[in-house]
């Protein structure tokens, strides 16, 4: 576990109780569940823990360092494009931001992100399709709600007559901003993936733990028992894995590698009977927030603001009204 000083390096900190409640007892919080987790990755092996995309377990024991170390050595510089139709009459080919230059080169097929102590060249194949449909004619700096720069390079099609809503992709550049602590960061994160997730394999949280607590309260446990009945009838047990679970316009959302019509079905009845169902306590919902839509019971809305909420009747039993989403 961190030290005191440790903590003030990569959490900053006003005094000895602040450290002794969000790191030490965080910790102590976090191990206690590893009994319960442990206890329900047996019984559902697929609420083990395990990245959607290479399938293998991660503990995250130092994520938090990792991350701040991260942060603090590299800067995470975005890439796009967008569609123009009139060409300015000077193209911006050179921008400068904090100490980071960015200049695109003659042959307009290449950026030059550069600062003191990193330098870089993006090929912008990629982006623009790999062939000659776009041409360059600006480029322009922008910054994220995070604060994270954007750069988005302005095209313009080639052929006049095209008038195709072109997309782009996002691309994103890592440009080191301290030699040392990203020498460090290597490190930590060498000995996070390559030991310590080696000896912690025993789970202290699981993929159910990120469920809505009325959920989870009203269906959590028969729909646990209904998903593994099925997967046990595919013979899927070990293999299944849920990629994904959220709430997405007041329904429960679960996403997974693999479905039958059976198992679909099962997911279909929950995600439709969520609608219905408090996302605080799981009492049957009567009202719709507005704005992000979830459904609440009457003891669950928000006395101070009633105007956010739309109260469901025979009539309209959904509680929808117009300009719901704003």
């Amino acid at each position: 576990m961190l030290t005191y000083r440790d903590y003030k390096f990569f959490y900053p900190c006003s005094d000895f109780k602040s450290y002794l409640k969000n790191v030490v007892w965080g910790t102590i919080k976090k191990y206690s569940r590893i009994p319960y987790c442990t206890y329900m990755c047996i019984k559902y092996p697929f609420l083990y823990p395990r990245n959607r995309f290479t399938g293998t377990h991660r503990a995250n024991v130092l994520s938090n360092v990792t991350y701040n170390l991260f942060e603090k050595s590299i800067l995470d510089i975005g890439i796009t494009g967008k569609l123009v139709k009139d060409k300015p009459n000077k193209i911006n080919t050179y921008i400068k931001f904090l100490d980071t230059t960015v200049k695109l080169l003659e042959d307009a097929k290449k950026l030059r992100i550069n600062n003191n102590i990193d330098s870089q060249d993006f090929d912008l194949k990629p982006l623009m399709w790999k062939d000659d449909k776009f041409e360059i004619v600006d480029m322009e700096l922008t910054f994220a709600h995070s604060g994270r720069p954007l750069i988005v390079l302005k095209l313009k099609t080639v052929d006049e007559n095209d008038n195709t809503n072109y997309g782009f992709s996002y691309y994103s550049v890592k440009l080191k901003t301290n030699k040392c602590k990203y020498r460090l960061y290597q490190v930590v994160k060498w000995i996070d993936e390559k030991i310590l997730d080696k000896i912690f394999i025993l789970p202290t949280f699981t993929e159910w733990d990120v469920v809505e607590p009325g959920w989870n309260k009203a269906f959590g446990k028969q729909y646990l028992k209904e998903l593994k009945k099925q997967l046990k009838k595919d013979k899927m047990l070990y293999k299944w894995r849920i990629t994904d679970i959220k709430e997405k316009f007041g329904t429960f959302r679960l996403y997974c590698n693999y479905g039958s019509d059976e198992l679909y079905n099962i997911i279909h009845k929950y995600e439709e009977l969520s609608w219905n169902t408090c996302i605080k306590c799981g009492k049957p919902a009567t009202y719709t927030s507005k704005g992000w839509i979830s459904p609440y019971c009457d003891d669950c809305v928000n006395k101070d603001t009633p105007d956010r909420y739309t109260k469901r009747t025979e009539d309209n039993k959904n509680g929808y009204t117009e300009n719901m989403i704003y």
